[in-house]
């Protein structure tokens, strides 16, 4: 490629040619963060497919809880590996409340979040129902790893609902 003068072209090209080299041994880390540049300036979106995030999105406005499960609107995440659902409580009557996580690879089918138990060598997983507790008005959030493009939650309260309020938000981490 060097044979004879040098010229300016050529070490560009040999330049781009190293930054691109460098992109696949870093296992793509250079276009993760040109693509999280070009959507940075960007908030969530709404549209038919659900809400596209940047960082945060709302799944539920504040609404009364129910002794059955409800599930909340969908979003559409960004390349994100961490998730974390917000929640902010009105107390009401109830003191604790229960929720569900699922995922979708194309946002029409849905996988809940599992746990499995091990008992005389057989593993049964079942969906991982999360429980959460509380006095008085309260905000929380669990952040837990993300494999997967949209994500979904299900809430229902556990006793008397009468004026208890759950506003559910998600937020994405890299």
């Amino acid at each position: 490629m060097f044979r004879g003068k040098r010229n300016w072209s050529e070490l560009n090209l040999c330049l781009v040619l190293a930054i691109i080299a460098l992109g696949f041994i870093l296992g793509g880390q250079i276009q993760a963060a040109l693509i999280h540049t070009s959507i940075q300036k960007r908030h969530y979106t709404a549209s038919l497919s659900g809400i596209d995030i940047d960082s945060r999105a709302k799944l539920r406005d504040s609404a009364i809880l129910t002794n059955a499960y409800v599930t909340t609107n969908y979003t559409k995440l960004l390349g994100y590996r961490d998730v974390a659902p917000y929640f902010k409580m009105t107390q009401g009557s109830l003191t604790s409340f229960q929720y569900i996580i699922q995922f979708s690879h194309n946002g029409t089918d849905w996988f809940n979040e599992v746990t499995e138990t091990v008992g005389a060598g057989t593993i049964t997983d079942t969906a991982l129902v999360y429980t959460y507790t509380y006095t008085g008005d309260d905000n929380f959030m669990k952040t837990i790893p993300f494999n997967g493009s949209y994500i979904r939650l299900k809430v229902k309260g556990t006793g008397t609902v009468t004026s208890s309020l759950c506003e559910v938000y998600v937020y994405g981490g890299y």
